[in-house]
């Protein structure tokens, strides 16, 4: 009997501590709630640098949907197409609130520029009649012609003053003009003479009479000539009769002992013969404008 006394005292200490070590570890759930509950914790402690929105917008969401969205289907289909309507009527003023100039889009009305620009029209305005380049602060009416050779194996491009690049380069600058010819709405000729004679005290008689306007009519010019760069092409292409003669064609101005010419606006890609002296040796590129006349404001079609 004592012995069997002692067997079950045995197994009643085996299960009990079976249970204690049981009950001392945790369940998986029990974990997982933990686990859960510091993550919340450690959430709302999270210290926030820039604020959110996100309560907010799940609150207006919420009523959004609880209130308008369920009950009235119509009212959420008619109110974004009168919303669409309504701001459709800004179309009407497309044209005239829309901003093609980038000078004007880009600058801020306050920009000083703007006022350096009002002083210099002021003090050296454009004059049609009596345009030189050299002293003109303002250019909005004109065309640039970019020349250069036909790319050799390599990609090297070919010195535009030799050989007859620059024999092609003078009829180009001849030809382009020639074809600027437009044919005249009902209207344009009378309106810009009236413009002509307001803005400069002076009338064409001939201009336009024959229904076209030509390169001649709108260029901005010397004393009725327009300036072109004739003259340019005439001394690259007698440089060496020039040099010959005492006068230096260099880079960036040639004729630097007598008045002076600026070559740098219209070639680029220049080698000299430096160190010994500035003289061109050879040229990439090569560059022409085309001004027009600023005055004529045509709004008759």
């Amino acid at each position: 009997m004592e012995e069997i006394n002692k067997n079950r005292k045995n197994e009643r200490r085996v299960v009990e501590c079976f249970d204690t070590s049981h009950n001392s570890s945790p369940s998986k759930q029990q974990t997982k709630n933990n686990l859960s509950i510091n993550s919340s914790h450690l959430h709302k402690h999270r210290p926030q640098l820039l604020p959110t929105f996100d309560g907010i917008l799940q609150q207006l969401f919420s009523l959004y949907t609880r209130h308008l969205l369920v009950d009235f289907y119509p009212l959420f289909i008619l109110l974004p197409i009168l919303l669409t309507i309504f701001l459709g009527f800004g179309f009407i003023w497309i044209e005239k609130l829309t901003i093609l100039d980038a000078k004007l889009l880009y600058t801020p009305k306050s920009a000083f520029s703007w006022k350096e620009e009002e002083i210099f029209s002021k003090l050296w305005p454009i004059r049609p009649n009596e345009f030189v380049p050299e002293r003109t602060f303002q250019w909005e009416r004109f065309v640039y012609l970019i020349i250069n050779g036909r790319e050799k194996q390599g990609g090297i491009l070919p010195n535009i003053l030799e050989e007859d690049y620059l024999e092609q380069i003078e009829f180009l600058e001849n030809d382009i003009p020639s074809r600027v010819v437009t044919k005249l709405l009902k209207g344009w000729r009378e309106e810009i003479l009236i413009n002509k004679l307001k803005l400069n005290g002076t009338k064409i008689e001939g201009f336009g009479r024959d229904g076209l306007l030509r390169f001649e009519d709108i260029c901005l010019n010397w004393n009725g000539i327009c300036y072109r760069q004739t003259g340019i092409i005439q001394l690259l292409k007698r440089r060496h009769e020039l040099q010959s003669q005492g006068i230096e064609v260099t880079f960036p101005r040639a004729n630097t002992r007598g008045n002076p010419i600026y070559l740098a606006f219209n070639i680029g890609g220049v080698s000299t013969f430096a160190p010994i002296n500035d003289t061109i040796k050879a040229s990439l590129f090569s560059r022409y404008s085309f001004d027009f006349n600023m005055d004529y404001c045509i709004s008759v079609l």
